[in-house]
C-alpha cells in the first residue's frame, strides 16, 4: 500500500490517548501494509469506517421499523448493481 493511501485525513475533533491492547497478528499485517509510522492513522481510519457502518446500519433499522421491510427483489436487484460497481472499479 502505497503511503498516499493510508495519510488519510484526520477527524476534526481533539485527539484523545487511549491505551489498550491490538492483537499481535493485527499489528504484524498492518505493519506490513502501511509501515510503522501508519499503524495509528490506519486504525483510526479503521475505527471511524466501523463508526460510520454502525451508524448506517441503525438508520436501515429504523427505517425499516417505520416503513416495513424492502421487499426481497429489490434487496437482490440493490445487490446486483453495487456488485456490478465494485467489480468495474469505480
Amino acid at each position: 500500500m502505497r503511503e498516499s493511501e493510508w495519510r488519510l485525513p484526520l477527524a476534526e475533533d481533539p485527539v484523545t490517548e487511549v491505551k489498550g491492547a491490538v492483537s499481535a497478528g493485527d499489528v504484524r499485517d498492518t505493519r506490513e501494509r502501511v509501515g510503522a509510522e501508519g499503524i495509528f492513522v490506519h486504525l483510526n481510519a479503521a475505527a471511524e469506517r466501523q463508526i460510520e457502518r454502525d451508524l448506517l446500519e441503525e438508520a436501515l433499522r429504523a427505517n425499516e421499523r417505520e416503513a416495513g421491510r424492502i421487499p426481497q427483489a429489490l434487496r437482490d436487484e440493490a445487490a446486483d448493481l453495487f456488485r456490478s460497481v465494485w467489480r468495474s472499479g469505480l
